[in-house]
């Protein structure tokens, strides 16, 4: 679908929100002026939700921050439904606004972060040096307030050439969003175009592309045994497993070249989880889960473990 200026306004407001001076030659003056003049209570709504624990699955906290947004965007104007995601121990939200011109927005941002409960209180929101710091705030807090932002601005214009813009924020993303993966895809689908509020790059850059990524479980069967007194009689999948989880590791650090210009070409990464069972500490184990993550340049390693 082909936008007229006046259909890109939204991106150049979110451009505007997370101060992206190279968006364009020119400026939209009247756009840099309302975010500009929106730059105090931003941060100070940005400060709120940094300083709310809610890393993936502590539900008090996901709470808290999913409230503040949904009364930000009731304010708004936006409709609220609240999706129950049992394996989030919370809901997402999908928030929609009506408008009056031709073209679907779909604005995503999550909720949920990587830090524990106690890292708001250890590490609290500052700005030093004209940079804000603390947990979550640029992954992805700071992309929740760049998008309420935006549509504050964009009320204060007037701006309703659009059919509809939604805003749907996930409860799961650091997890991988399993449960949410199909509420995405399906809101997806009834859209023109996605705009997905993750950090961006130094320097002000814009993400056109992502690396794709999938997840393996190896489970790795051996024998139990007296690690002291007979190991010979055993076999031990935990180390079985480990030395997987190291192949893998490896393999994907050799593939870490410096970026070229092709996506194809950008460097690998992996990780891997730890065994979940308990054991005495010295028996052989005879059971090994593994959950091995990648990106989509270490997808062929799958095919290669056994």
């Amino acid at each position: 679908m082909l936008f007229t200026f006046s259909r890109t306004l939204l991106a150049a407001t979110l451009a505007m929100s997370f101060a992206v001076p190279a968006y364009s030659a020119e400026p939209h003056k009247q756009i840099q002026t309302g975010a500009e003049q929106y730059k105090a209570p931003a941060l100070k709504l940005l400060e709120r939700l940094v300083n709310i624990d809610s890393g993936s699955g502590y539900e008090p906290g996901l709470t808290q921050v999913r409230d503040i947004a949904v009364e930000e965007l009731k304010q708004l104007g936006f409709s609220i439904e609240l999706v129950p995601d049992k394996a989030a121990n919370n809901s997402h939200v999908i928030a929609t606004l009506k408008g009056t011109g031709k073209a679907k927005i779909l604005l995503m941002a999550h909720m949920d972060t990587v830090f524990k409960e106690g890292s708001a209180a250890e590490r609290p929101f500052h700005i030093k040096d004209g940079r804000a710091y603390g947990p979550g705030v640029m992954d992805d807090k700071g992309g929740i307030v760049a998008g309420i932002y935006a549509l504050k601005v964009l009320k204060d214009q007037g701006f309703k050439d659009y059919a509809q813009i939604t805003f749907l924020l996930d409860a799961s993303e650091e997890t991988g969003s399993d449960a949410a993966s199909e509420l995405i895809r399906t809101t997806a689908k009834g859209h023109d175009v996605t705009l997905n509020l993750e950090p961006g790059r130094p320097a002000d850059g814009l993400v056109v592309w992502r690396k794709g990524s999938a997840t393996a479980v190896v489970e790795v069967k051996g024998k139990a045994a007296h690690a002291g007194v007979a190991p010979e009689l055993g076999r031990n999948a935990a180390m079985e497993g480990r030395i997987r989880s190291c192949n893998w590791a490896n393999w994907a650090t050799k593939r870490r070249k410096p970026p070229s210009t092709s996506p194809c070409s950008r460097p690998a990464t992996a990780s891997t989880s730890s065994p979940t069972r308990r054991r005495p500490r010295r028996t052989y184990a005879r059971h090994c889960r593994k959950s091995l993550t990648g990106s989509r340049r270490t997808w062929p390693v799958f095919r290669r473990i056994s």
